[in-house]
């Protein structure tokens, strides 16, 4: 048997390979894991029907999107519909830094009561417990508007 700095030559040849194993998995791991905290989280328009969307979670780490039309420039968060509006249908809600003609409100209902979500162009849910059935109906509502 061969000796080799103190050990025999098949196991020097076996902790090399162990520790190149481990450098590999170690760089596969790494690259995974960033590849997890870059991954996109895509946010929706609210307007019926349209398909565009954008990457929050570059939009918020100040990073470029994986894809050009992933893009946050110009979309605006709706807090009364708990979604965002594509820079094509923003002027539903929003008219430069004004309120827009379609930028809904809720008016709470008292002690439990339902809550009713009004359009400023006189529109108004029926009275919901949940905020998505609204949201909903405010959907129905614009898409009407568009016909």
């Amino acid at each position: 048997m061969t000796v080799h700095e103190g050990r025999p030559a098949p196991q020097k040849d076996l902790v090399t390979s162990l520790r190149d194993e481990v450098a590999r998995l170690t760089a596969e791991l790494e690259a995974a894991h960033t590849a997890r905290l870059n991954e996109p989280i895509l946010r929706h328009c609210l307007y019926p029907g349209c398909l565009r969307e954008f990457d929050i979670s570059a939009a918020l780490c100040g990073r470029p999107p994986e894809r050009p039309t992933w893009s946050g420039k110009g979309w605006v968060q709706v807090r009364q519909l708990d979604g965002d509006m594509c820079p094509d249908h923003v002027g539903i809600v929003r008219q430069g830094s004004e309120a827009g003609p379609h930028l809904p409100r809720w008016e709470y209902g008292q002690d439990g009561a339902p809550s009713v979500l009004r359009c400023p162009c006189g529109w108004n849910s029926p009275p919901v417990r949940w905020r998505r059935y609204a949201t909903e109906a405010w959907k129905d509502h614009i898409l009407a508007l568009a016909r």
